[in-house]
């Protein structure tokens, strides 16, 4: 392939140029959606250690879902607040940093 032909698109997160054919759909390259899906496993595995529950239980209470019996009205779980608080707060405080992320990721496997 001639890579001086290929198109070029800007990643949102880290202002890179990059070809077309690494970009995980539209806004991140693969290396940003990559570090933002391990950020948030990350995440939400210390708010279910937290709080006590499986990871499954919490993205159970994180689905708005109309039809579940165990949801209110607008189909929020009844912890959903408490969890979103958590969400919130552990976004400014985590140990896990982007450089801790970079590390791991330029690591040869």
């Amino acid at each position: 392939m001639d890579d001086i032909n290929e198109p070029l698109r800007k990643c949102d997160k880290c202002k890179i140029t990059k070809s077309k054919k690494l970009f995980y759909k539209y806004k991140y390259c693969n290396r940003c959606y990559i570090k933002d899906y391990i950020h948030l496993h990350l995440q939400n595995a210390r708010i279910a250690n937290h709080l006590n529950i499986s990871i499954d239980e919490l993205n159970n209470i994180l689905k708005i879902d109309f039809n579940d019996s165990n949801k209110n009205e607008i189909g929020e779980h009844q912890r959903y607040d408490e969890v979103m608080l958590l969400m919130y707060n552990s976004r400014s405080n985590s140990i896990i940093t982007d450089d801790i992320i970079n590390n791991f990721l330029d690591e040869p496997l």
